[in-house]
């Protein structure tokens, strides 16, 4: 490999200073060349990076990847002279260039409980963001929906990562994803490790994942299947399913992935409570109203009460019934948000509890807030006689925090935020298939909690929703 000159042709994909034939012989160096596909990681993270500090865009929320971290200094140094070198040469020689780098060509928009990081240019904020050529989606969970200039749209599910080669072109590096192209006329390449899937006006997922073979599966129209140097290809129509083996042959296979949802996934609240909206009702929080749900809060134990935009109380206990079938097949993901201010009295971490619970038929099965034992943390208490779950790094003191759970799955996990939601920062799993009809909020003896709002939404973002 010429390392001087795939420096030089990385740059050109980043900046957007290479041709459509330059892109495609690109792809196709990709798809047989590690070291290369290595390259082009190192150097999406930097410019991800060059762009946040020279050129001043709005980036969202998403942490720095471990990957940067790690990159040893001496080449983060050498790169990142040759990148700015090469920046400054293209800028001055090539207007064109210039004005088509600081354009975004793609559209991403994310369901309420994904997690996702981007590598490369991007502008956004909240569940949307604008994409430029060479930026990679790293989607952990959840949907995201990304539309293209060209009209081509991709519907991703977590985990997966996409890579945004060109208007016409994107790359699956591992994941799950839909595709469509409406547009008369119009093109559209997914590529994946092992083949490229040039759509010919149709419908059609892929899934790649690492040990496995790659798929196509075409819902509506025609693709053509092609291996890479020169290999052999196939035309699918409507109806049709194939898998790439290791030996490079092509096997047909039945079609068992659903199609593209027609909508984004929704989340409807089931209960919400924003007690600084409730400042003209201070008072007692038994027998309360809140914002959404039917009925009061039953107050067993303590007085909490709602004053100076904020719910508090200490050694008490609150409940609010939940609607029947809150959860169900079409809604079966879960996200309640509490966000939690500093005590004016007492304390939230004590060798006590302070958060949130869920119940079903009385019986509590799923706690989250700080929980029973001396670690000053958030934390996950799954029941089941099971130990306390506690985050490797300690998450301390008043923050917003999510859980999130699956009953289909029975997954649990807790992040920063609300919307978007933030990497998660402790998980772990009870019984699939449970549902909640009650929820209640407390703290201890010793303990305090104290409230601004309290959020519970259903919905569904999984690859069978809609």
């Amino acid at each position: 490999m010429n390392h001087k000159k795939d420096h030089q042709l990385v740059q050109q994909v980043l900046d957007g200073s290479i041709g459509q034939k330059g892109f495609m012989a690109f792809q196709e160096r990709l798809r047989r060349e590690p070291e290369l596909v290595g390259l082009y990681r190192q150097y999406a993270l930097l410019h991800h990076v060059l762009c946040e500090e020279y050129e001043g865009q709005l980036l969202t929320r998403k942490p720095v990847p471990a990957a940067r971290r790690l990159m040893p200094v001496w080449w983060m140094g050498l790169a990142a002279a040759a990148v700015i070198a090469l920046l400054v040469v293209v800028q001055f020689w090539s207007p064109a260039s210039r004005a088509h780098d600081k354009g975004y060509f793609a559209t991403a928009g994310f369901s309420e409980d994904a997690v996702w990081e981007i590598l490369g240019k991007q502008e956004g904020s909240g569940l949307t963001t604008r994409l430029a050529q060479g930026a990679i989606i790293r989607l952990q969970q959840g949907q995201a929906r990304v539309t293209l200039k060209s009209g081509a749209v991709a519907v991703i599910d977590g985990d997966t990562e996409l890579g945004l080669v060109a208007d016409d072109m994107l790359r699956l590096d591992h994941g799950r994803g839909r595709f469509r192209l409406d547009k008369p006329g119009g093109k559209l390449t997914v590529t994946t490790s092992s083949f490229s899937v040039m759509d010919l006006g149709t419908e059609f997922g892929m899934v790649s994942h690492a040990g496995g073979p790659d798929e196509v599966q075409v819902f509506e129209g025609r693709v053509e299947l092609r291996l890479p140097d020169g290999g052999a290809s196939q035309v699918l129509a409507a109806g049709d399913a194939a898998r790439v083996n290791k030996d490079h042959t092509i096997e047909r296979i039945p079609v068992t992935m659903a199609r593209m949802p027609k909508a984004p996934p929704r989340f409807l609240p089931v209960f919400e409570e924003h007690f600084e909206e409730a400042a003209a009702t201070t008072g007692a929080l038994d027998q309360h109203h809140p914002k959404v749900g039917q009925g009061t809060w039953r107050v067993t134990r303590g007085n909490p009460t709602i004053a100076a935009s904020r719910l508090e109380g200490a050694d008490f206990e609150a409940f609010f019934m939940l609607p029947g079938k809150s959860l169900r097949k079409e809604a079966p993901i879960l996200l309640a948000t509490m966000e939690t201010l500093e005590p004016l009295r007492g304390k939230f971490h004590t060798d006590g509890w302070a958060g949130m619970s869920f119940y079903q038929g009385g019986k509590e099965l799923l706690f989250f807030g700080d929980g029973f034992g001396p670690e000053p943390t958030w934390s996950l208490d799954v029941k089941q006689d099971l130990q306390v779950v506690v985050p490797k790094t300690p998450l301390t003191g008043p923050h917003t925090v999510t859980l999130c759970y699956h009953r289909d799955t029975g997954a649990v996990s807790l992040h920063v935020g609300s919307v978007p939601l933030g990497p998660a920062f402790c998980a772990g799993k009870i019984p699939p298939g449970l549902e909640f009809d009650e929820i209640r909020i407390g703290a201890s003896e010793g303990a305090s909690l104290a409230l601004r709002s309290l959020t519970v939404r259903a919905g569904d973002s999984s690859e069978d929703a809609n």
